[in-house]
């Protein structure tokens, strides 16, 4: 059976605004919330199950530690092979008669306190890689490709770079299947509000050579059509990184992805994000503040998405703004 990975932004978060807002109710089923995995699979992520039946209410039940005669005391019918699954599933876990859920929930009172301790990170690292991205921007505007700043920026560099930095430094969950973790192993969490309408990046790659896309809802279906139809071949007009060389793009992208890497492993998160442990916490902040950054960078250097982002495409070449073929040497 083939593996499956799940890149972060498939379901991106909401950027935090600077106005201040009130905070809506959490809902009551897990099913509700944005659910997000970094993980490796064998068949399928976690969405399933807990979006099946009544478990996405039995987990958020089972927030802070439930025994099964309160979950159906609040009104869950619960078996035992169900809350087995869960386990076996590793979304929950038992100790003695309780039940707890084992991956990080992060509501709209939670989002809020990240927001508010990443928003002076995201200010102080938007200053340290403005250079770096204007030279970026510089080099596109030098090959006559200002159109795909946005998907540089975002697909290959915030969302490509950062957690390459990240995992070179081994600051983040470890993704190998095994005994232990048979059916996917990384990272699962949820969170409240969820936000759909952001970008995504999707990948794909063969041999030394990957395609990244930055997509939307309209455009998601013109990746398959890419990797069916040829890959980086049938768009000669993306933007080519070549990693072996002294590729500005790629220089002053790993230098933008080791200063992000190194302000979010350094910043104290413990307390904001308690249910995760340390390495989680890395991946939910790096996961929020990669937004911020691209907001705060569309704010400063006045970068606009290409339209085709919210338009759609009629054309496979409508996409080529949102492409990045990344050439990739032998050694990182």
């Amino acid at each position: 059976m083939g593996v499956i990975w799940m890149t972060f932004a498939t379901i991106a978060l909401s950027i935090a605004s600077a106005a201040p807002t009130i905070a809506p109710a959490d809902p009551p089923n897990l099913k509700d919330y944005g659910l997000i995995c970094f993980c490796t699979a064998r068949t399928a992520t976690p969405h399933r199950l807990v979006k099946a039946d009544n478990n996405g209410r039995i987990l958020l039940l089972a927030r802070n530690g439930v025994t099964k005669p309160q979950i159906v005391a609040a009104g869950e019918p619960v078996s035992d092979s169900q809350l087995q699954a869960l386990q076996d599933w590793g979304l929950l876990a038992q100790k003695d008669d309780r039940f707890t859920t084992s991956f990080p929930i992060l509501g709209s009172t939670q989002m809020a306190a990240l927001r508010a301790r990443l928003e002076p990170i995201s200010t102080e690292l938007s200053r340290k890689i403005a250079p770096d991205i204007k030279a970026v921007q510089t080099e596109l505007h030098a090959r006559g490709q200002s159109k795909s700043m946005e998907a540089v920026l975002f697909g290959y560099i915030l969302d490509g770079l950062t957690w390459r930095a990240l995992e070179e430094a081994k600051a983040l969950p470890a993704q190998d299947l095994d005994v232990e973790h048979p059916y996917w192993n990384g990272a699962f969490w949820a969170v409240f509000p969820k936000q759909e309408t952001m970008p995504g990046t999707n990948s794909q790659t063969e041999g030394k050579t990957e395609i990244r896309m930055m997509w939307t809802q309209p455009v998601l279906p013109w990746f398959e059509r890419l990797a069916r139809g040829g890959g980086a071949s049938a768009l000669p007009g993306a933007v080519v990184v070549r990693e072996a060389s002294a590729d500005t793009i790629y220089v002053r992208g790993r230098a933008t992805a080791a200063h992000i890497a190194s302000a979010v492993m350094a910043a104290k998160l413990d307390d904001v994000i308690p249910s995760a442990d340390a390495k989680q916490r890395v991946l939910i902040a790096t996961h929020e503040l990669i937004w911020m950054l691209l907001d705060r960078a569309n704010r400063d250097l006045g970068l606009k998405a290409p339209a085709v982002l919210k338009d759609g495409a009629t054309t496979l070449q409508d996409v080529t703004p949102l492409v990045v073929v990344i050439e990739r040497a032998d050694t990182p």
